[in-house]
């Protein structure tokens, strides 16, 4: 058995070495994650890979994290550390003890391998020898240090990274955690669409009139070198049209438009340029609203004497005295929007129509007085979708 003393000065390099050991395992499984990590950060950002290849790439990098830990810091601390081995580092370090360390453990090892008084003999001159020797200065600490020094530096970058770009840290801890999710790489070019003066998602426009596409790109990442793209492709199609692209014509340094005539059906639209892509657009065509029948009442000024009047529907011209209340009665073709009819009158302006109980919001009706100068009026209307009636039906006014 190793006497005290000797075994004290081992244990203590056994524990020093361990340390050291976990140390520089440690090091170099941080070395490897943070590796892997702007492995995968690069790759992703560079590439903007699909959610396959995002799993299979951590898969791949937590496989090589997995594998380091065991290689530099499980397996090496279960290496046992004999105490002849830890006498021998002691030995090189001091050559001074003349192999006396070493000699005393194997011989307190081995009962019996030689004389009690010539065992006693070499332990008491090897814990003399061994009084002022320092474990410290057995361990070679350079490449320890190299590895300590290089991991706190490429963890200082990680999360100098993260404080400096919570942004990007976000969206790439994203993409990887929820790899089928909706997080994306901000691009160096951004793209935002208009469709018919809309920048909604579902655009209803009316059947047979021109729709106009205006696309606008950003620098979205504020670059100081950055430029609009040179061309903005606009892809379009439906259910009964193949998909088609075609480029839009630039207006202005970052705008840039297109236009459909006469559409007659759906549409789905989206633009792209550069990697960037815009929302995609539903565009709906629909009948634009008018006036399906109108009812037509003079009530005249009492003093009159007159009974009341209906003009013939297909009249467009009437004629009535100053004082007349004209009735105003329409059916749309359409359910319209809860002020959706109006009647514009010239010189007096707009007089809202009020809907009519029944019939799916299409039927509407209003009044105003005859005065000196009207010349003629109109009905407005507005659908439910925001769409208004086009050269509605005018009737001229000759007030007397």
């Amino acid at each position: 058995m190793t006497p005290n003393r000797i075994n004290s000065k081992l244990q203590s390099l056994r524990s020093l070495l361990r340390r050291l050991i976990a140390l520089a395992g440690l090091a170099r499984v941080i070395l490897v994650t943070v590796g892997v990590g702007a492995l995968c950060l690069v790759a992703d950002w560079t590439f903007r890979l699909s959610g396959s290849w995002r799993v299979t790439l951590a898969f791949a990098g937590l496989a090589g994290i997995a594998a380091a830990l065991w290689s530099f810091l499980i397996r090496p601390l279960l290496v046992s550390l004999p105490d002849d081995q830890l006498a021998l580092l002691y030995e090189r370090e001091f050559p001074e003890l003349s192999d006396a360390l070493v000699s005393a453990v194997q011989l307190a090892r081995v009962p019996g391998s030689a004389s009690e008084d010539m065992v006693a003999a070499v332990i008491t001159h090897a814990e003399s020898a061994s009084e002022g020797i320092s474990p410290v200065r057995v361990p070679r600490n350079a490449k320890v240090s190299r590895h300590a020094l290089c991991a706190f530096l490429a963890a200082a970058v990680a999360v100098g990274f993260c404080i400096m770009a919570p942004g990007s840290a976000h969206t790439f801890a994203a993409r990887y955690l929820d790899p089928f999710g909706p997080a994306e790489w901000p691009r160096n070019t951004g793209l935002s669409i208009e469709v018919a003066g809309s920048r909604a998602s579902e655009v209803s426009v009316a059947k047979g009139e021109q729709v106009a596409v205006k696309v606008r790109a950003v620098n979205a990442r504020r670059s100081a070198h950055w430029t609009a793209p040179a061309k903005v492709w606009l892809d379009y199609g439906n259910a009964s049209v193949e998909k088609n692209s075609r480029p839009m014509r630039r207006t202005e340094a970052d705008t840039y438009e297109a236009y459909f005539n006469d559409l007659p059906e759906d549409l789905v639209v989206r633009a792209r340029a550069g990697g960037a892509e815009t929302e995609t657009v539903q565009i709906k065509v629909v009948e634009l609203p008018h006036v399906e029948d109108i009812w037509l009442s003079f009530e005249y000024p009492k003093y009159t004497g007159r009974e009341p009047y209906q003009p013939s529907r297909s009249t467009s011209e009437l004629r009535g005295i100053v004082g007349t209340k004209v009735r105003v009665q329409i059916k749309a073709n359409c359910p319209l929007a809860t002020d959706g009819a109006a009647l514009r009158i010239d010189p007096a302006g707009v007089v809202p129509m009020q809907r009519a109980a029944g019939n799916g919001g299409s039927r509407y009706e209003g009044e105003f007085v005859l005065a000196t100068g009207m010349k003629w009026f109109r009905v407005q209307l507005v659908d439910a979708n925001g769409i208004r009636n086009r050269n509605p039906r005018t009737f001229q006014l000759t007030v007397v």
